[in-house]
Formats: C-alpha cells, structure tokens, sequence
C-alpha cells in the first residue's frame, strides 16, 4: 500500500530486488527502497543513496538464540524475543519428535523476552522446531538444529574420605553417560577402594602432576583434600593454578578458611527455623522438581568475583565458583543431591551436575577452530568460513567433499577464510578438519523471516537517515557531496577586484 501511495500521480518505475540486484548499475536519479530494505552484505557492495521507506515488524520471532551442541543429559535452552502486536495472544512451543517439550503464551500487543527449555533424549543430530500459534493457526515453524554428543565428556577424578551415596550415585552416573572415572575412596587407615570406568587402571597410590595431567576435573570433599599429604596438595594447587584443572569440593564441615582451597568460601548457618525441603533452582531459572530435603542447611556468602550456580527459593547460595589462577574452584553444600535420582525426578540431577562440571572442567583448545558466519547461514547465500589453526600453513579441510581455497589472513597467518555457497537446505556435509568432522546446517530461504527483516533494518537504520513513515512520499536528507573550491575562489576574485576598480576610479 505505501509503495502504490508513493507511486500515485508520478513517474516512478518499481522494480523487484532480484531485477534491481540483477543490474545495479542502471541509471536511476534516485532509489527508494520499501519492505524491510536489503542486507548489509548487499548495501556495503553498492554504491548508490537510498531512501529507505520501512515497514515495521508487526508481529514474529525478532531474536533467537540456542545451544546448538550438547552433551547427553545437557538441556536445550532457546530464548529471544517475540514482538505481538495483534490484537489475540500467540502461543509459543519447543517441539520435538512430535512432542511439545515446553511452552509460553504471547500477550495481545506485548513485545516479551521468551525462555523456553527442555533435555532432549536423542543421540547425533536433531531438529526441534520453534512454533508461533494463535488460535487454530500456525504463525511460524522455525528449525532449530541441534548436535547433541558433539564433544568429548571431561575425565573426572572422584577423592573420597569415606564411602558415600553421594559419590556413588555421581560415578555410576558419570559412567553410564561415558564419561572416564576413575574413584579412590578412604576405607580405613592404609586401606582404599579403587573402581574405573570407560578407561585403564592409572595408579592412584600418590597424587602427582602427571597423573592430574590426564585429568580435566577432581571432585572430592573437604575430608578427603585434607587428608592428602602435603605434596599432594601442592601438585592439586599446581596443576589448578596453572593448568587449568577444576576442582569441586563437596562440603562437609564448616569450612576452615585457612586453606587455599577453601579461603573464597565462607559459611554460615541460617537463623530461625527451617523448612526440611529446600527449593533450587539453577542458572536463574526456576525448576518446580527441583525440591531437594535437608536437614541443616549451610549457605555461602556471596563474594566479589564468585559466580552463583545454585540458589534456593529465596535467593540464599548453596553452590558458588571462583576463578582460581587458570583453574576453577566450584564448593557446594549439597550432599543429598541423589536423593532426585532415588525419587525417579532425573531432570533437576542433570541439570544440577550438567552445570557444576561444565563451569569447573578444565578448558580444552584444540588445534583448529572452525566458525562460520552468517550464525544463520541460507541456502543460496554465500557463507564464510574462518579457520583459526596452530599451523601457518594452508589446513588439510574438505567442505561438502570438495577443497575449497583458502586465503591467508596477512595480519594473522594462523587464520584461513574461504566463501562457500550452500546449493541445498537442512544438514550439510560434515566440514572435515585435521580428520575431525565440525556438522554444520544451511537454513531454508523462508526461514526465520523476521530475524531476517529486524537485520536488515538494523542496516538501513545505519546506512541512512529514515523518512517520516506517515509520510512515505517524503525523501530522506540527501548523502554528503564534495563541493567544488571555485565556489569559495569565486566570491574573493569578485571582492578583491571591487576593490581595485575602486581605487582606480578614486
């Protein structure tokens, strides 16, 4: 409708994107651009003013964002923005594999943050959908692909005072989901229980750095660290220090600030009576399941540089991480945590221990890095590819069974960058690097409209000023042009030679 307005009683030739892409060089006095405008990949390739004639988005998913690769037992967690300016509510699910996995209802002219969660069962590569409703009616179905196994589980290292539920329900479940355990536990005096899965049989007769080498994560309790010799504890806090090794502590007294491993972390006991079932919840997100019985509760108290990881209902921290030297310190007051998993209530024990291990494990880099840009790549577009690798010379990389070529980056030679233009939709061919396969999805042309239009106003807003929208007929303020020095000569030639003849004459 405003482009028919615009057109109204002037001679004005409306041509498509595609036509006008197709030539841009065509001689046009000016360019006025309707709809959501043009990418900013196209309007850095071109050289002319526009006018940009805007159309707001009304209704649609503006923003999204997901972890596309996890672990088994990782939840999915997809949240955005979703902009309703209809006059009936909209209903947003997280499905998969025919089933609603979770949900959240749009108000009527609301423009609301959404968060939707869930832990997917399936194993390799996935596509859960992200789907508008209103009423009988489907608003959009949107793709969110997921790789779920994608990496290697950390290798843990489980120190024991004494025997334990706690840590027997953690090794068995560490194991079955293949992560590589290996567990001391203290019996008696010179006496220990040594148990390993989904790997050899190391010696753990004495704590040394090349044994802690091959490890990314030590769980253990106050007890048991305590009981270390000294030079154990010394290649604990190097290996943490400057290796980069987590290191839970399980709490079980009243912590004695006087060791390093325990200094951050200060207790106290809540005052008053208690309820016997604590509430948590993880990551600021509240969990209904996530009930959990204790019988003396003990909280921390937050600190400068310490990050939450679990709260109870009102706020008090059970679970906290600090940075220490290269390495992280996660301590928690929880030692019942399998009492979910005696209930049959899996889904707060995931994502409890998810969160624990992945904030304290050691950081892994590898070699190569592959990333690709656009985040959202479509089918037909060019896709960039960038390599960040140890080598100066050209990776061994092959995309959709083909070698590209590669260009060095000469203010960084370690980075490669090629362009790759994706002829199909869905899962692409794996991208092979150094013998490592790196799944990555290319995105249906109809896909994700909205995100699509709110970046592509983002960058007519940045290219040039906007008309007034009420008045769609109204040009937007014309481009900076150079102007000519004779402009400013002229006027002084003018005034020096008035003042000449009028010497002359007098």
């Amino acid at each position: 409708d405003s482009l028919r307005s615009f057109q109204k009683n002037k001679n004005i030739q409306a041509v498509s994107e595609e036509d006008f892409l197709a030539d841009p060089s065509a001689a046009y006095d000016s360019v006025h651009v309707f709809g959501y405008g043009l990418s900013r990949e196209i309007l850095s390739s071109l050289h002319q003013h526009f006018v940009f004639h805007s159309s707001p988005v009304k209704a649609g998913i503006t923003a999204v964002n997901w972890n596309p690769k996890l672990k088994k037992g990782e939840e999915l967690s997809v949240h955005g923005g979703y902009t309703n300016q209809t006059t009936n509510p909209v209903r947003l699910l997280l499905s998969g594999f025919n089933a609603v996995i979770d949900s959240m209802r749009i108000p009527a002219k609301q423009n609301l943050s959404f968060h939707l969660q869930g832990v997917p069962k399936q194993k390799g590569k996935a596509v859960f959908f992200l789907v508008a409703i209103q009423g009988k009616d489907t608003l959009e179905k949107e793709p969110i692909p997921v790789e779920l196994n994608a990496s290697d589980p950390v290798k843990v290292m489980i120190l024991s005072a004494t025997p334990d539920f706690e840590n027997k329900f953690l090794k068995d479940w560490l194991s079955q989901n293949g992560y590589t355990v290996v567990n001391k536990t203290n019996i008696s005096t010179n006496k220990t229980d040594q148990s390993f899965f989904n790997t050899s049989s190391p010696s753990l007769t004495k704590i040394t750095p090349a044994l802690l080498d091959s490890f990314d994560l030590v769980v253990t309790d106050e007890t048991a660290i305590a009981s270390l010799s000294k030079p154990e504890q010394e290649n604990l806090y190097g290996q943490v220090t400057r290796g980069g090794l987590g290191l839970i502590i399980r709490g079980d007294t009243i912590v004695n600030g006087n060791h390093w491993y325990t200094s951050p972390f200060h207790l106290y006991k809540p005052g008053g009576t208690r309820s016997s079932t604590m509430k948590l919840s993880f990551s600021q997100q509240r969990d209904p399941d996530a009930l959990l019985p204790v019988a003396e509760p003990l909280f921390i108290r937050m600190q400068s540089g310490m990050q939450a990881l679990a709260t109870d209902s009102t706020g008090n921290l059970v679970t906290a991480s600090v940075a220490e030297g290269a390495g992280k310190i996660v301590f928690t007051t929880l030692n019942n945590t399998y009492n979910w998993l005696l209930s049959g209530n899996n889904h707060p024990y995931y994502r409890f221990w998810n969160r624990v291990l992945q904030k304290a494990a050691r950081p892994h880099t590898g070699s190569s890095v592959v990333e690709i840009m656009p985040v959202l790549p479509v089918i037909g577009q060019p896709v960039n590819f960038s390599i960040n690798s140890k080598k100066e010379n050209s990776p061994s990389i092959s995309i959709d069974q083909t070698v590209p070529a590669f260009t060095q980056n000469p203010q960084q030679p370690n980075q490669w960058q090629t362009v790759y233009w994706p002829a199909q939709s869905g899962w692409q061919n794996p991208v092979v690097l150094d013998n490592t396969d790196y799944n990555w999805y290319v995105y249906d042309q109809k896909d994700w409209p909205y995100i699509s239009a709110t970046e592509k106003l983002e960058a007519a807003d940045s290219y040039a000023d906007q008309p007034d929208l009420e008045n769609t007929g109204k040009q937007g303020k014309s481009s900076p042009v150079p102007v000519s020095l004779v402009y400013f000569f002229l006027p002084f030639i003018i005034c020096f030679g008035f003042l000449w003849a009028e010497r002359k004459i007098s």
